[in-house]
């Protein structure tokens, strides 16, 4: 933060902070008055709010990914992807699996970084859009890379952190293309620093934009502290965590720089440079980062392929195909495998456009799912994991409206329902639980009897006195699923499924053998729970 009470105008001349609080405040507004800012700020908070938890983490975070199916099918493809091998990807059925293997925080990067590119696609300067984009995601799987090589505990914070590093920039082009061409056309024909240019038409640097957007959005801190800059010069190496992710985004921001806009003779100095520049801070070789480099290019290719960025198409993205960057060692002689400047490369026939989506409801969705259920059935403390597993094929193998899962509460001798997938889950969870104790209504009934139930048409003057008043007041369902879980004969849980129209819920003959395999495995997690719990 500024500790003066001024900021400096392009002259240098200082104005009042709250003046200058004013025309952050309406360059911020006019943002919000674009037709689709709204959109965007309302889907990115909304999975920046959700927090780790045990219970609520996986499906609330699933939940906001699945409500938009073409991020669910262009998230599971990349964390399908060979970058994301390493970490346990590669074989991913179900975002619930993701976030079980890669982590929260990964698949919340993940989701966010492909918000931002289904955003641009319908901007009219999409092109210059995607170049800036993907120059923020070479940058962001180049912090990765590099990170694993020096503090390794941060990669997926690195990439995050990286990715939006300049969210002002992107912002920029977004919502004032206007005033953003001005800000370009000045660097080049004035020779400014993009400080200097947007404080000339702005008032302000671009990265001051990103951070009022990024505090609106939720973004936690260390990502804001990410966005800004270092002073030149040789760089020590930080003691906190958020210093660190800095030095990773600017570091991985001036070596992408420097490939968009240096020349194959001189690449290998200009690289060097920026080497010496971040030695003390981060301990690596040259040889270490043209790996990474390299490492960094065959991800950044496959992720164009399945996010259908065509590189041919974005200058940035030709840059990066036709650069093969060679290994000098401290004389300027080659170290091995020369990579330098081709016009033609196989790397150029490996940026392959991405398959067409998947269906919706198909049934190997439910088949992929059990490949998911049974890995995490196997892995140590399961039950979390596979019973969300579990509820998402479901969901999006059998396209219900809502799935939930409900546990039996000893104390209170209740059926609660604990998480599950569907629009406005967050409303109808605290309102189904009902006791276990008589038979006097239909979900009563099915659970101590341990009988599935289907309900074809809920508004039926016959079936409607069955089914409990705190069902028909706080879950508009016309048919509904009821499937028990029993061990041993007692009651433990129970999976509801719901769809908004009559008679729309039936299963063929392999959907049953299906249905009767998930639930089985959702007694043997439970089975498994109670085996180790003490």
């Amino acid at each position: 933060m500024n500790p003066s009470p001024f900021h400096l105008d392009a002259g240098g001349d200082k104005i009042p902070d709250e003046l200058h609080r004013k025309m952050l405040e309406i360059l911020l507004e006019r943002f919000r008055h674009e037709k689709d800012f709204p959109s965007l700020s309302e889907s990115v908070i909304t999975i920046n709010r959700i927090v780790s938890s045990e219970w609520e983490s996986i499906s609330s975070l699933s939940n906001a990914i699945l409500k938009d199916f073409a991020l669910t099918n262009k998230l599971l493809k990349l964390v399908n992807s060979a970058a994301y091998i390493p970490y346990g990807g590669g074989n991913i059925s179900t975002v619930s699996r993701a976030v079980a293997i890669l982590g929260f925080d990964g698949v919340k990067s993940i989701a966010l970084t492909l918000l931002i590119l289904d955003h641009l696609e319908s901007k009219k300067d999409a092109a210059h859009l995607k170049n800036e984009f993907l120059h923020a995601l070479f940058s962001a799987t180049l912090a990765r890379e590099v990170s694993e090589r020096t503090f390794a505990r941060c990669a997926e914070e690195a990439f995050v952190c990286s990715m939006f590093h300049n969210l002002g920039r992107l912002l920029a082009m977004f919502y004032l293309s206007d005033e953003e061409e001005q800000i370009r056309r000045l660097m080049v024909d004035q020779s400014l620093s993009e400080d200097a240019a947007a404080l000339q038409v702005l008032g302000m640097p671009l990265r001051e934009l990103g951070s009022a957007v990024a505090c609106d959005w939720h973004f936690p801190e260390q990502i804001i502290h990410s966005m800004e800059t270092l002073p030149p010069g040789p760089m020590q190496l930080p003691e906190a965590n958020q210093d660190k992710l800095r030095m990773l985004a600017v570091f991985a921001d001036e070596l992408c720089t420097t490939i968009a806009h240096t020349g194959c003779r001189d690449m290998p100095r200009e690289i060097r440079n920026i080497v010496e520049r971040f030695a003390d801070g981060l301990p690596l070789t040259e040889k270490q980062l043209l790996e990474a480099v390299d490492a960094t290019l065959d991800d950044v290719i496959e992720y164009a392929n399945i996010i259908q960025l065509n590189l041919h198409d974005i200058p940035f993205g030709q840059r990066i195909s036709q650069t093969i960057v060679e290994p000098t060692d401290a004389d300027g002689q080659p170290i091995h495998n020369a990579r330098g400047c081709a016009t033609e490369s196989s790397r150029e026939e490996e940026a392959l456009y991405a398959d067409s989506p998947a269906e919706h409801g198909n049934p190997t969705i439910l088949t992929a799912g059990l490949s998911d259920i049974s890995e995490a059935l196997v892995e140590e403390n399961p039950l979390n994991d596979a019973l969300h597993i579990i509820l998402e094929t479901l969901y999006r193998g059998l396209e219900f409206r809502r799935v939930l899962l409900c546990t039996v509460d000893a104390q209170e001798n209740a059926m609660v329902a604990r998480f599950g997938f569907g629009p406005a889950i967050e409303d109808v969870l605290p309102h189904f639980r009902f006791p276990l104790n008589g038979t006097t209504d239909l979900f009563q009934a099915a659970v101590n009897r341990g009988v599935d139930v289907v309900i074809s048409n809920a508004a039926d003057p016959h079936m409607r006195e069955r089914i409990p008043a705190w069902h028909r007041k706080h879950i508009p369902a016309q048919t509904f699923a009821l499937f028990p879980l029993k061990i041993e004969g007692t009651p433990v849980g129970m999976i509801y499924v719901d769809k908004a129209q009559a008679g729309t819920i039936h299963f063929n003959e392999t959907e049953k053998k299906l249905l009767r395999t998930l639930r089985n495995q959702a007694i043997l997690a439970m089975k498994q729970f109670i085996r180790i719990t003490p």
